[in-house]
């Protein structure tokens, strides 16, 4: 396998090719925002010492926007200076694979998402019945950020963009960084389970959109899901819920028998009597003749007489 590069930096089966010097892809991780500056030449010496030509960077979200919106690259704390610390690496002859994020893990509590987007609930991903997905997480579990809200990727955006021109002039062949990570581990966050997440409402808006896309006609899904409609394709809820379904087959005809009445039923436009279990015969009796055609109905049999005053109503059997 050999990708190509631009930067003259290629991936290949045995590591990285920089500049046709054949690097091992294997990295030390060094936290620059746990230690003093001054730390920082010691533990990359460590690494070099040790053989390992790629030093491994996280940068964490939490730890660069100290309000929201205002970021601090080495401005303020020298800490924080991630630059400082990538120029150093590259002086004594390391390259750097530069994670950004915004998920990072790196043992921090909310994998270096600032609290504020974590406990938003328009960042936060759903479950089947819309309660905020938790990870788990020692010390403290938190709420899973949905990759599909909108809201999150202008959090995630607003970031890369202040990171972006702090990172740019250092990438290779300018300076040290040879790799970008965005996120880390996919970004499942341990919640791989079939159907697990993410039912965010943008995410189900979507994946409604891709099905319309893909499909153009709800009758075309059955077919593709190896299953049947649940309700008729002319309803109108299902238009409601899928545009894309809406039909403008008529319905179906009436058949002769209901369309003109027959000889001794009521004429067209008068109401039938509803048919209930009461209008049944008892069980045990048999049921009554009905009267030849072109007869009188039989009179309806009147209610019974109300009894004598002061004589008690018979007994209801």
């Amino acid at each position: 396998m050999r990708i190509s590069s631009t930067r003259g930096v290629k991936l290949v089966s045995s590591g990285l090719e920089i500049d046709g010097e054949l690097v091992p892809l294997h990295a030390a991780s060094v936290h620059y925002f746990r230690h003093d500056p001054a730390e920082w030449r010691a533990c990359l010496s460590a690494i070099k010492d040790l053989g390992v030509r790629l030093v491994d960077v996280y940068v964490p979200w939490d730890v660069h926007e100290v309000s929201p919106g205002d970021f601090d690259f080495g401005e303020r704390d020298p800490r924080r200076d991630v630059a400082a610390f990538l120029r150093l690496a590259g002086e004594l002859g390391l390259f750097a694979i530069v994670r950004p994020g915004p998920h990072i893990n790196a043992e921090m509590t909310c994998f270096g998402i600032p609290e504020r987007v974590i406990w938003d609930p328009v960042c936060q991903a759903r479950s089947p019945r819309q309660n905020p997905v938790f990870l788990p997480m020692l010390p403290l579990g938190f709420p899973v950020p949905s990759y599909a809200s909108d809201a999150f990727f202008d959090e995630v955006a607003r970031y890369f963009h202040a990171l972006g021109p702090v990172l740019a002039p250092l990438l290779h062949p300018t300076g040290p960084v040879v790799m970008l990570q965005v996120d880390n581990e996919g970004a499942f966050y341990f919640r791989d389970g079939l159907y697990d997440q993410d039912y965010h409402a943008d995410a189900v808006q979507h994946y409604r959109a891709h099905l319309r896309d893909r499909y153009k006609t709800i009758q075309a899904l059955p077919a593709a899901y190896h299953t049947r409609l649940t309700r008729p394709a002319d309803d109108p809820s299902a238009d409601r819920a899928h545009p894309a379904s809406k039909t403008t087959s008529a319905p179906p005809a009436a058949s002769p028998a209901a369309a003109s009445p027959a000889a001794g039923s009521p004429a067209a436009g008068t109401p039938r009597a509803a048919s209930s279990p009461a209008a049944a015969p008892a069980a045990g009796s048999s049921p009554a003749a009905a009267p030849p055609p072109g007869a009188a109905p039989p009179p309806a049999t009147p209610p019974p007489a109300p009894p004598p005053p002061g004589q008690a109503p018979p007994r209801p059997r």
